[in-house]
């Protein structure tokens, strides 16, 4: 079974959110992608730019939902937006 992202894409993932507002843990920014890093270096083998895309690709997309969740409040609040609606605000 493949998984969509690696433990230290997640991990990335998690410190590049937790340094933004309202965590208040900006230090971790300046070392929040060495983990993805580290995994985009260990990639190798015949498809290991599609991995690296793909590993890229699930870093931005937990980052952009851990990130900016408030953007689909802000929509389904002032907008009037449903939620559904208002979540594909996110993309």
């Amino acid at each position: 079974m493949k998984r969509l992202a690696h433990p230290l894409t997640l991990l990335a993932a998690l410190l590049y959110v937790v340094a933004f507002p309202p965590h208040g843990l900006a230090f971790l920014g300046w070392f929040a992608l060495v983990p993805w890093l580290v995994h985009l270096a260990s990639i190798e083998g015949r498809n290991a730019d599609r991995k690296a895309v793909l590993q890229g690709l699930g870093l931005g997309i937990l980052v952009t939902v851990g990130g900016f969740f408030w953007v689909a409040y802000v929509l389904h609040e002032f907008a009037g937006l449903p939620w559904p609606v208002a979540a594909l605000g996110l993309l």
